[in-house]
């Protein structure tokens, strides 16, 4: 029912449109994965071989869910921009001895003419340690 003096109401509908043109240009999630019950060096893992051009917010994260006696995990991403490969180390010397989680992210530009790919890198682990890890490149440009 109209009340005189306030808006329409809207259907469920018209809700979810207004809604979708309200968010239509904030940055989407545009690739990611997932490392589940990892226990050894896992990668590199390609996310999407032919990426679209553009910057991203790369975002990793990592769980330890089963503690090891020793070791640290580290994790990379790759991709290629307009020049050549690059690489770079998100985190690194991240202690697996204790359940726990870690996260790190970097600003990229990305070329459409490489593979974009990740590793999570276990250094010196002992003790049957697991780990979940997950990586979200967030499209911004």
């Amino acid at each position: 029912m109209n009340v005189p003096g306030n808006p329409p109401q809207r259907t469920t509908e018209q809700r979810i449109r207004a809604l979708e043109a309200a968010t239509a240009s904030l940055p989407r999630v545009a690739y990611s994965g997932s490392k589940s019950g990892i226990s050894a060096t896992s990668g590199p893992t390609t996310i999407v071989g032919a990426p679209d051009r553009g910057h991203y917010l790369v975002i990793v994260s990592a769980r330890v869910i089963t503690a090891g006696a020793v070791g640290t995990l580290a994790a990379s991403i790759a991709w290629t921009d307009d020049s050549q490969a690059e690489t770079r180390t998100l985190f690194t010397g991240f202690s697996i001895t204790a359940k726990g989680e870690t996260s790190a992210s970097a600003l990229i530009y990305v070329a459409p003419s490489a593979a974009l790919t990740w590793t999570v890198t276990f250094t010196g682990a002992v003790g049957s340690p697991v780990v979940n890890a997950d990586i979200f490149f967030v499209r911004i440009t």
